[in-house]
């Protein structure tokens, strides 16, 4: 895939500098133009990037923004994963599921270090408090992807990192969860309160979510409304 981006790249900068030399002869008329039957030239057509490609892309930019913060590690990075791409709306092929950890995929969190680590950005390796994102020789590699893919919902992106930057794995999980059973009820186009979210969590997902009290998942609600992270019915994920 980098051998043919660079490969076009190339053909593109050609093309850009024999149109340059063409403009500087008309210019000092050393040529001028005349009508002829124009000739259509077929261009390659580039293919579009694989969407795991592109979901490793987005995990390496978030590891590669909060890689020193004390409370980045494997369960908070899903959790930021779920909600950049809810809140920017994006689609990476995920398929998240109402677990203990959840909403978690760990079929795609298992492709996404296995593709950083294949391109020597980040390497997880296991420390005293859990796995850490470990930087790699060619860490940074991945932004020029990043721009390209990803320039449109920046200013969300950036929110949603600098938001939760020191925030606690927990308190990560609380929101990403309140998250998802909101966005459920939404779809089911029904009417429905706090309390239906609440139960939502509370005893339609799994028993470790219990240990948090009822509360604490209130005041994130109220909080989530305050600070626009709030599902709406144009979320595709």
């Amino acid at each position: 895939m980098d051998n043919e981006i660079e490969s076009l790249e190339e053909e593109r900068d050609k093309y850009i500098r024999v149109k340059e030399g063409m403009m500087q002869k008309l210019l000092t008329g050393q040529i001028r133009l005349v009508e002829t039957e124009a000739k259509v030239v077929a261009m390659p057509k580039v293919k579009g990037a694989n969407v795991h490609f592109k979901r490793s892309v987005l995990a390496a930019e978030i590891a590669n923004r909060l890689c020193e913060e004390p409370t980045f590690g494997h369960v908070k990075m899903e959790k930021l994963i779920f909600l950049t791409e809810h809140l920017c709306h994006i689609d990476t092929g995920s398929h998240y599921h109402r677990d203990a950890a959840g909403p978690y995929d760990n079929t795609a969190l298992r492709s996404i270090d296995k593709q950083m680590k294949q391109h020597q950005w980040f390497a997880l390796t296991k420390k005293d408090k859990g796995y850490r994102y470990q930087p790699m020789d060619k860490r940074g590699d991945h932004k020029k992807y990043f721009d390209r893919y990803y320039a449109s919902v920046l200013p969300m992106f950036d929110k949603v990192i600098e938001t939760f930057k020191t925030s606690t794995t927990e308190q990560c999980e609380i929101v990403a969860t309140l998250y998802s059973a909101w966005d459920d009820l939404l779809h089911r186009s029904q009417p429905f309160t706090d309390e239906d979210i609440l139960n939502e969590v509370l005893n339609h997902w799994h028993e470790s979510k219990k240990r948090i009290p009822h509360s604490r998942w209130q005041i994130a609600i109220d909080w989530m409304r305050k600070n626009g992270f709030v599902p709406t019915l144009d979320d595709n994920n």
